[in-house]
C-alpha cells in the first residue's frame, strides 16, 4: 500500500492551469481558518441579537462533543440549527450579503488565492450551511459550484 502525499499548496504552479478545475474545501484550505464558528457567531448576533448569539455559545460544547466524538457534520448541523431556527431566509442573506463578505475576504489564504483564481473552474465543499457562503463564493470569487 503506497501513500501520496500531494505538495503544499505553496509548491503549486499557477501558470497554464486556466483549463483545470479545481476542488478545494473552504474551511482550513481556501480560508485560512479551519473553524466556521466565528462566522455562525457573527450570523447569530447580526440577525438574532445578543440572545441568539449567547444561545449559540451555550450549545457550542455540545456541538464540540459531536463533531469530535460521533461525526462532523453532525457537530455543525447542531450548531447550524441553534443559529437559524427561527430566523427568517431573507435576514440570513441579507447577512451572507452584506456582513459576512468582508470577513471571508480577510481570511481568504494568500497562497491559496493564487491557485485557486488561475483555475478555469471551481467547485468549493464546505460543512458550513450553504446560504451562508454561497453568495459570497459565487458572486465574490466566481465559484462554479457550492
Amino acid at each position: 500500500m503506497s501513500i501520496t502525499i500531494f505538495p503544499t499548496v505553496e509548491k503549486c504552479t499557477s501558470e497554464g492551469r486556466e483549463k483545470d478545475t479545481l476542488v478545494t474545501d473552504l474551511d482550513g484550505t481556501l480560508l485560512r481558518g479551519r473553524s466556521s464558528f466565528a462566522y455562525f457567531a457573527l450570523v447569530a448576533f447580526d440577525v438574532g441579537g445578543v440572545l441568539r448569539l449567547l444561545f449559540l455559545l451555550l450549545a457550542s460544547p455540545l456541538g464540540g462533543i459531536l463533531y469530535f466524538f460521533i461525526s462532523e457534520s453532525v457537530g455543525i448541523q447542531v450548531l447550524i440549527f441553534v443559529i437559524f431556527v427561527g430566523m427568517k431566509v431573507s435576514d440570513i442573506e441579507s447577512t451572507a450579503r452584506d456582513v459576512l463578505p468582508k470577513f471571508y475576504y480577510e481570511d481568504l489564504h494568500p497562497e491559496s488565492w493564487r491557485v485557486f483564481s488561475s483555475c478555469g473552474k471551481h467547485c468549493v465543499l464546505t460543512a458550513t450551511s450553504k446560504i451562508m457562503v454561497e453568495l459570497f463564493l459565487k458572486d465574490h470569487l466566481g465559484v462554479d459550484i457550492v
